[in-house]
């Protein structure tokens, strides 16, 4: 029938893509992206340019939300850290205890309410009860703090430092007529030899781990722009030290952090405890180093010590490991710079699996109907490597670029 013939038709229509002058007018001549906003393009074009492009605003809950969640931890983590640098030693200092954390964050907390919220007595049940939820998960989030910096010699530097044209740092340039902006919840740092060695601390809410290959496929860029542009910008923040990067962690900061089986005897609920503390990330591959972030080798640390030959191993990266990984990121956010303003605008969400695509949670899934396999759309499969092979196929990356680099150059000087 025709009706049937024109869901046909219907189903086999392609998306398209943007003129360069439609792209230019829905973002502007010089694109402005946040860290969110490159980790939306690489998880789903097509998601990217109905929320940044068209502007479309999905329905949502009145709630305690999660950007308000993250300030509000990051203040009391901050009032906390600068109380404790105002003692000799810093967190290393006797005076710096449990209860000295939870006086601190108690202060914290009724600064926040009376500065921030305008006092508690205008909201609701529902809010007071995701408040107080909140305040548990900032206490013991700090106490971690406490617990992992009185045993480093990296200390903080700053809390929320920004990325933007009024920020304490300049916008991230991308080369290309474009710039990131965007924050840090921490940076610390280690002076050794003269040089500052910088690591960046993200306060991660929810149970994913980072993922080094991630990486090569675009996703979960944001704390590696940030490391490399302090790497580049940092000096004349930090005294103007050579700043050497140091890695990347993902630090959790969730109420998970403290559940766990209440039968358990204490002991084996410490060890539990202990594992939901350990960081997600990558570090410089440097004993020196190491040992000044965590003493007595890893327990937080995304490594391990082998039982039979005391190797270490894990998330670690050479000095020119990180170099290369550095020049793989840059070379990420300006594809993807141009890549908006050519007009892309493909369904490609990523899937590592059945059960975890990029659609699974994607708010605008409604407007977008992506079926795998209709009109030439398909997923975009993430591959988990190891280590190992992360770097190896890094390699071969930048190995073809340089070839291709070299081989369109001597075409230009045959002509």
């Amino acid at each position: 029938s025709g009706q049937l013939e024109a869901v046909r038709r219907a189903a086999n229509v392609r998306r398209g893509s943007l003129t360069g002058e439609t792209a230019r007018r829905l973002y502007g001549a010089r694109l402005r992206l946040s860290a969110s906003q490159i980790d939306r393009f690489y998880s789903c074009r097509y998601a990217y340019f109905l929320q940044y492009g068209l502007k479309a605003r999905p329905r949502t809950e009145a709630a305690l939300d999660a950007p308000e969640s993250g300030t509000f931890i990051h203040f009391v983590l901050e009032h906390v850290a600068r109380a404790a640098g105002e003692q000799d030693g810093g967190f290393r200092s006797p005076l710096v205890t449990e209860d000295f954390v939870r006086r601190e964050v108690e202060k914290a907390v009724t600064e926040y309410v009376d500065t921030r919220l305008g006092g508690m007595e205008n909201k609701s049940g529902r809010f007071r009860y995701l408040f107080g939820r909140l305040v548990d998960t900032a206490g013991e989030v700090a106490l971690s703090m406490r617990e992992e910096l009185s045993n480093s010699d990296f200390t903080p530097l700053d809390f929320e430092l920004r990325f933007a044209e009024d920020g304490e740092l300049p916008a991230v340039d991308t080369g290309n007529g474009g710039s990131v902006v965007g924050a840090v919840d921490r940076v610390d740092g280690w002076e050794h030899d003269g040089k500052l060695y910088i690591r960046v601390i993200d306060y991660k809410t929810g149970k994913k781990k980072m993922e080094l290959s991630d990486i090569l496929y675009g996703v979960g860029l944001q704390m590696f722009i940030y490391l490399f542009a302090l790497e580049r910008e940092g000096g004349g923040r930090y005294g103007g030290r050579e700043i050497v990067p140091a890695g990347v962690l993902y630090s959790p900061a969730r109420e998970a952090l403290v559940r766990s089986r209440a039968d358990l005897p204490e002991p084996e609920l410490a060890v539990e405890r202990e594992k939901l503390r350990q960081f997600s990330g990558l570090v410089l591959m440097d004993d020196e180093v190491l040992e000044a972030m965590e003493k007595g080798g890893p327990r937080r640390l995304p490594l391990k010590i082998s039982s039979k030959t005391g190797e270490l191993s894990g998330a670690l990266a050479s000095a020119g490991q990180l170099g290369k990984l550095g020049r793989a990121v840059d070379a990420l956010v300006a594809d993807m710079a141009d890549e908006v303003r050519r007009g892309s605008i493909t369904a490609d969400p990523y899937m590592r699996n059945a059960a975890e695509t990029a659609c699974a949670y994607c708010k605008y899934f409604d407007a977008c109907r992506f079926a795998d396999g209709t009109a030439g759309e398909s997923y975009r499969r993430i591959y988990k490597l190891k280590t190992s092979e992360f770097w190896e196929l890094l390699d071969r990356r930048e190995a073809e670029k340089n070839t291709s680099r070299r081989d369109g150059a001597g075409e230009r000087g045959d002509e």
